[in-house]
């Protein structure tokens, strides 16, 4: 007897086979593996009710239907895995107490939102959307250059008017320097002057006590 099974979407990398019963059988298997992906959060809303907290025991049911699904036993940390997502219970528990988890579906409080802006940074080729990185950097850029030209000038602008504003005391105002060297020359001039006339008079005395 030959049989031919196709098997699709394994759980696991295993496949185990028991053959049982006399007589001579061969078993041909092929299948393809497929990638599943993986269930986001929870598939239903369920009730977690401790039945038993001294031993841990927690019963897990179906919220809609009411009917018990599955039992667990909690770790030391309060810790159990159900639907392949790991809760944690905390604190002190008692018989009857009940929890209800359901998953997050619209999204609401998690990390999503802000997942979907950072994957906006880089341009999306196919939608053309994104790219706000690229955009930042060049406006930055574009600010700074704005910025240092606008510096520049005003230095410019300043050393002129820095230069205006000497030539104008040039003109108008009195330069102290100047005036001293001035006041010096004149003084000197008096000086010698005032020397001349004195060896003149002298001159004259002499002369007139010669007479």
């Amino acid at each position: 007897m030959s049989e031919h099974i196709s098997l699709r979407n394994l759980p696991s990398e295993e496949l185990i086979v028991i053959l049982t019963g006399g007589g001579t059988r061969r078993l041909s298997a092929q299948f393809d593996r497929e990638d599943v992906p993986a269930p986001v959060g929870l598939p239903r809303s369920l009730d977690v009710v401790v039945t038993d907290a001294a031993s841990g025991r927690i019963e897990i049911i179906d919220h809609l239907s009411g009917d018990t699904i599955a039992s667990r036993y909690l770790d030391e940390t309060g810790m159990f895995n159900v639907a392949g997502v790991d809760l944690v219970l905390k604190g002190t528990l008692m018989d009857g107490d009940s929890f209800s988890v359901a998953g997050n579906v619209n999204g609401q409080g998690d990390g999503r939102n802000i997942s979907q802006l950072l994957a906006l940074q880089s341009t999306d080729q196919n939608s053309g959307r994104g790219g706000f990185s690229e955009k930042f950097s060049a406006l930055i850029l574009d600010v700074g250059a704005k910025v240092r030209s606008s510096a520049i000038a005003a230095a410019s602008t300043e050393a002129v008017r820095d230069a205006a504003m000497e030539i104008e005391s040039e003109f108008s105002g009195v330069n102290l320097d100047t005036e001293a060297a001035r006041l010096l020359e004149q003084q000197q001039a008096y000086q010698a002057l005032a020397r001349v006339l004195s060896t003149a008079k002298e001159l004259l005395d002499t002369l007139l006590r010669s007479i």
